[in-house]
């Protein structure tokens, strides 16, 4: 047995003139932006909030001015990102990584490091 499952799709444009309100769980598509939105049955596609928002996913910098084993980061990412540190020389650093909190982490490197961390 055979199964499709179809979305309410439209461009932005199309969306937002028509300004439908999509029944509780049902999702709409921009076909045009690839955003979706999740109705609740009562709002309006135009005062929907996008679900696939890239909010949480932003990245975020660290700078270490002074060369440190430990670097201790609080990001307020409200996840365990992905790290990479470039030194000074702006060559690629490798480091132990412990994550202390979904919005903590410590880096431990051999040597003294100075540099930037990069969380994705």
């Amino acid at each position: 047995m055979s199964v499709a499952l179809q979305l309410r799709r439209a461009t932005a444009s199309e969306a937002a003139a028509s300004n439908p309100v999509l029944l509780p769980g049902e999702i709409g598509c921009e076909t045009d932006t690839n955003r979706i939105k999740v109705g609740d049955g009562v709002t309006a596609w135009s005062d929907l909030p996008y679900a696939n928002a890239d909010v949480g996913y932003q990245p975020f910098e660290f700078t270490q001015v002074s060369a440190t084993t430990i670097w201790v980061i609080n990001h307020n990412l409200n996840r365990r990102p992905s790290v990479t540190v470039v030194d000074t020389a702006d060559e690629t650093v490798v480091g132990a990584v412990v994550y202390n909190s979904l919005n903590t982490l410590t880096i431990t490197f051999s040597v003294p490091i100075a540099g930037t961390a990069h969380l994705v």
